[in-house]
């Protein structure tokens, strides 16, 4: 599968450098920095690509890409596949924290395994998409990716991530509900939600003995455990 972050970064990106650490058969990566350039910590998402060369870049906007050139100062995340994501949301809290708190066979405690629940802050609920399960809902999850790693505001995120009023010429939220921005339809977030809600698991390319021995034992393996 060809990585879209390279098949598209001439079109979408122009005036940007395709970075050392994506690969056209390679996984799409999530980029975060370690460290400010003050030497404090950062931990933040970095747009990869930004509007830089563009054609519809407005005139006197001088962004300019993140420099990626300090291997030591990057680390990076793999997205998670979103199969089961709408599963995965109408599981009850109850049931989250009673799965967490048993071990009947001590097989978790045997192997290490353990954790614990992230929350709201606010209603005390059980928090489960994003990198830390910090968003609690599929609704959540989508207009936070849509701001932060694509820069897109949205009726969820409306704040501009880069405020330079020569760059940040559009009117916020770009994406939104609603005949009067010309949009019939739902809204991005809304799409992106019903999609990760009803996406089902990939089909098996083969059942049984059609299997290779590899793969029968990786199924063995999984109904053992």
């Amino acid at each position: 599968m060809n990585n879209p972050q390279v098949i598209r970064a001439s079109l979408m990106a122009p005036g940007n450098t395709l970075p050392h650490f994506l690969e056209s058969n390679g996984p799409v990566r999530e980029v975060r920095f370690k460290m400010n350039a003050n030497g404090t910590p950062d931990g933040g998402v970095h747009d990869i690509f930004t509007i830089a060369g563009r054609s519809d870049k407005p005139a006197g906007c001088m962004i300019s890409q993140p420099d990626f050139s300090d291997s030591d100062n990057i680390i990076f995340r793999i997205p998670t596949s979103l199969f089961g994501a709408g599963l995965i949301e109408a599981i009850t809290d109850t049931t989250i924290r009673n799965n967490v708190a048993s071990d009947p066979s001590g097989m978790k405690a045997a192997l290490g395994i353990k954790g614990h629940v992230n929350t709201n802050g606010n209603d005390g609920t059980v928090t489960r998409f994003g990198w830390k399960a910090q968003n609690k809902s599929l609704m959540i999850f989508a207009g936070e990716a849509y701001n932060v790693e694509m820069g897109v505001t949205n009726e969820n995120f409306p704040t501009e991530r880069e405020e330079n009023a020569s760059c940040a010429t559009n009117g916020t939220p770009e994406s939104e509900t609603g005949f009067a921005v010309g949009n019939a339809g739902p809204a991005d977030i809304v799409a992106f939600t019903a999609f990760m809600k009803f996406l089902d698991q990939p089909a098996p390319v083969c059942t049984g003995s059609a299997c290779s021995a590899s793969i029968q034992d990786g199924h063995s393996l999984f109904i053992r455990l």
